[in-house]
C-alpha cells in the first residue's frame, strides 16, 4: 500500500524464525531515510531479512545509501538482505549503481 503524500512506511513481519519481510513504500530520500534504518536496524542479525520495495514511488541516492547501510548491518551480523520486489525504476537505477547483484534484487 503506497501511503498518502509521498511519506515513508515500513513494515515488518516475521515470518519463519530468523526471516523477515520488510516492505517499504511511499518516498525514500534525504528527509527520512533515517527512518528506515531506525526501524530496521533492531531487526538486522544472523538471520535473513526480504526486503519488499515494490511500493517505492522516489527513491534518491541517500535512500540508496540507507539500503546498502543495512545490507552491511546484516551482512556483518553473519545474517543476509535480499531485496525481493522493487519497481521498474528503482530496478533500473540500482543496476546502474551495481546494487542490484549485490542486493540480489528481482
Amino acid at each position: 500500500m503506497t501511503p498518502p503524500d509521498g511519506t515513508l512506511t515500513v513494515g515488518v513481519e516475521h515470518l519463519a524464525e530468523g526471516q523477515v519481510l520488510a516492505t517499504v513504500a511511499g518516498e525514500l530520500d534525504y528527509g527520512n531515510a533515517d527512518r528506515l534504518t531506525d526501524r530496521l536496524g533492531p531487526e538486522t542479525g544472523p538471520g535473513r531479512m526480504l526486503l519488499d520495495l515494490g511500493g517505492l514511488e522516489f527513491c534518491d541516492s541517500i535512500g540508496l545509501n540507507a539500503i546498502v547501510r543495512l545490507w552491511k548491518r546484516m551482512h556483518e551480523a553473519g545474517g543476509e538482505l535480499v531485496v525481493v520486489r522493487t519497481s521498474p525504476l528503482l530496478t533500473e537505477l540500482m543496476e546502474i549503481t551495481g546494487l542490484a547483484e549485490l542486493l540480489g534484487a528481482r
